[in-house]
C-alpha cells in the first residue's frame, strides 16, 4: 500500500528524487525511534519504518531506470548492479544490527540503522537538479504491443514466484531435516545467508557479462525460469531423510535458484524501463509485483486442497515453470515483431 502511494507521489505530484529523500528520513527517523524502549518507540518506529521503505523502493529504481534510457543495452547490467547493492546492503545490515546487539543492545543495532540511514542521503544531497533527466518524448510513448510485452512480464514473473514457493516447501523439509544431523557441522550463517553468499558473486559475474554481451530481456526471463526448474529438479534426488551425503547437492540446488533469481529480479526492472511509459515508471513498478503475491497466494490454496505431498509439488512447480515459460516467450517474440515492424520504431 505504502509503495504504491508512494510511487504515486513521485510519478505524478512530488517526484521520484524527492520522494527517495523524503522516505530516507523517515526511515531514519523510525530506526532512531526504535531505540526507545517504549510501545510509542516500538510501534511508531516500525510504522515509520514501513512507510519509508515502501515508498522509497519503487521511486529509486525508477529514478535509476530513467538515467539508462539513453543507454538501453546497459538497462540489464545496471540493474543488476542496483540489485546486487540493495543484496549487500540489506544483508550487511542486517548483520551490523545484529552484531550491535550481541555485543551491547538492540538499541545501538537500530541507532547505527539510522544513521545509515542518514548518510545515504549524502549523495542526493550533493547531486545536481538534472538527477532527473528529462525524458523524450518518443519514449512517452506506450503502443499496444508495448503493454502485452509489459502484462507478459509481469505474469511471466508472477508465476515464477509462485511455482518457486510451491517447490520451496519440500526445500524446507529437507533444510530442517539437516538441521537435525548432528554429524553436518556447517556454520549457521551459512544456512542463514547463503542467498547473499550466492548472489554477491554471481552479481557481479552477470554485471560484467551483459555489459559486454547483449541478450534479449526475455531470453533471460526464459532461461531463469528454465534454471529454477533444474534447480527444483535437483531437489527430487534427496530423500525426505536426507544423509550428509546429500548437503553437497542442496547447496547446489540452492546456487541453481540463485542464478535463476539473478536472471529473473533485476531483469523485470529493466523490462518495464524499456517499454513502459517512464512518466508512470514508479507506478508501474510498484504494481508490478502483485501478480506474484497473487498467484502465489492463489496457489498455496488451490494446491494445498488437492495435495499435501512435497514431492508432487516439486514436481507440479518444475514442469509448470518450463511451461509458461515457454507460453510467454512465445507471447512475448509475437509483441516483439510487431514493434520492429511498426513505422514508429
Amino acid at each position: 500500500m505504502f509503495q504504491i502511494v508512494g510511487a504515486v507521489l513521485g510519478d505524478l505530484i512530488i517526484g521520484n528524487r524527492k520522494i527517495i529523500l523524503a522516505a530516507t528520513i523517515v526511515q531514519a527517523v523510525g530506526a532512531f525511534l526504535l531505540c526507545l524502549s517504549s510501545t510509542f518507540g516500538l510501534y511508531g518506529g516500525l510504522v515509520l519504518v514501513a512507510i519509508g521503505g515502501g515508498a522509497y523502493g519503487a521511486n529509486l529504481a525508477a529514478a535509476f531506470g530513467k538515467r539508462l534510457l539513453d543507454r538501453r543495452k546497459l538497462l540489464d547490467s545496471g540493474f543488476t548492479l542496483l540489485y546486487l547493492a540493495a543484496s549487500v546492503g540489506s544483508t550487511g545490515g542486517i548483520l551490523l544490527v545484529g552484531l550491535a546487539a550481541e555485543r551491547s543492545n538492540w538499541e545501538l543495532g537500530f541507532a547505527l540503522s539510522g544513521s545509515c540511514a542518514v548518510l545515504s542521503l549524502l549523495p542526493l544531497l550533493f547531486q545536481s537538479p538534472a538527477f532527473e533527466k528529462a525524458v523524450p518524448e518518443k519514449a512517452m510513448q506506450t503502443s499496444f504491443s508495448r503493454r502485452s510485452i509489459i502484462l507478459a512480464a509481469c505474469l511471466l514473473v508472477g508465476l515464477y514466484s509462485a511455482f518457486v514457493k510451491l517447490g520451496g516447501s519440500y526445500s524446507e523439509i529437507i533444510s530442517s531435516a539437516f538441521h537435525e544431523i548432528d554429524t553436518i557441522n556447517l556454520p549457521e550463517f551459512l544456512w542463514s545467508s547463503y542467498g547473499a553468499l550466492f548472489t554477491v558473486p554471481l552479481c557481479i559475474g552477470a554485471v560484467i557479462l551483459w555489459s559486454f554481451t547483449y541478450t534479449s530481456q526475455f531470453i533471460k526471463l526464459f532461461m531463469g525460469c528454465l534454471i529454477a526448474a533444474l534447480s527444483l529438479g535437483l531437489l527430487l534426488f534427496i530423500p525426505t531423510a536426507p544423509g550428509q551425503q546429500d548437503v553437497a547437492l542442496f547447496f547446489t540446488s540452492l546456487f541453481i535458484l540463485c542464478i535463476a533469481e539473478v536472471c529473473i529480479a533485476p531483469i523485470i526492472f529493466s523490462v518495464l524501463t524499456e517499454y513502459a511509459n517512464p512518466k508512470y515508471l514508479a507506478t508501474l513498478i510498484s504494481l508490478a509485483f502483485l501478480p506474484a503475491a497473487t498467484f502465489t497466494s492463489g496457489l498455496d490454496i488451490t494446491i494445498g486442497l488437492v495435495t499435501r505431498d512435497a514431492v508432487l509439488q516439486v514436481w507440479i512447480g518444475m514442469l509448470a515453470l518450463v511451461a509458461f515459460g515457454f507460453i510467454i516467450l512465445g507471447i512475448v517474440r509475437r509483441a516483439s515483431s510487431k514493434i520492429i515492424d511498426s513505422p514508429d520504431n
